[in-house]
């Protein structure tokens, strides 16, 4: 299963039906869990000084993923000229929850209800089910976050994105908010990816943090 697939289900409220952070949190953190999976996969690089691409760009090292939803991250950022983080980002968020979602549906993993606010405003909400694993990743991340236990890589790109939305204290509400954050953020900074990877998986992580401040700045102006 992709990394996006796992942080959506990670950000749904099972009580509720709807994320626990705001929609361009979970959007772009989406986008960023992708360019995050294919640095790790070395699918992609960030170009240096001397180069023919611009310096800071996401360049395309592979020409397929083996998981199709990632493959097609990277068929997106193989169109058009290399860019940089940030832009990949919001490249790769496009439509990517709507995608998300319709995969989780075929396969059972999450249930959608509709009504209407008010009888009028059309609103959806999805459910995990018992089929989503949700459950297992979100005690997987707690042994990490809270009990202490050393992640393993996929764990740590996991704890790497929900840091970098803000959403570390909300899955996990029962902890200290501080000592949690703090807790997620260290892990985020650690050696876990490999050394030819660790530039891009950085540029990634900083890439959705940005993204989602330039959105916040938007929307309070």
């Amino acid at each position: 299963m992709a990394l996006a697939t796992d942080v959506m289900l990670l950000l749904l409220d099972p009580q509720k039906g709807k994320p626990i952070v705001a929609h361009t949190s979970v959007l772009y953190g989406l986008g960023g869990a992708q360019l995050l999976e294919l640095a790790m996969s070395d699918s992609i690089r960030i170009s240096g000084p001397g180069e023919a691409v611009r310096k800071g760009r996401v360049v395309p090292t592979a020409i397929a993923h083996p998981d199709p939803l990632v493959s097609g991250a990277l068929a997106t950022l193989r169109k058009g000229r290399p860019t940089n983080p940030p832009n990949a980002v919001m490249k790769l968020s496009h439509g990517l929850g709507d995608r998300i979602f319709a995969e989780l549906r075929r396969d059972f993993r999450i249930r959608e209800e509709r009504d209407r606010v008010l009888g009028v405003f059309p609103r959806r909400r999805w459910y995990p089910t018992d089929r989503s694993n949700r459950a297992a990743l979100r005690s997987q991340l707690a042994a990490v976050l809270i009990d202490g236990r050393e992640p393993d890589q996929r764990e740590s790109a996991l704890i790497a994105i929900l840091s970098s939305i803000n959403a570390v204290p909300n899955l996990f509400p029962e902890a200290d908010k501080k000592v949690i954050r703090q807790r997620a953020k260290g892990i985020a900074a650690g050696e876990w990816a490999a050394k030819a990877v660790k530039d891009a998986v950085a540029a990634a992580q900083a890439a959705t943090a940005t993204v989602i401040a330039a959105a916040a700045a938007a929307a309070a102006s």
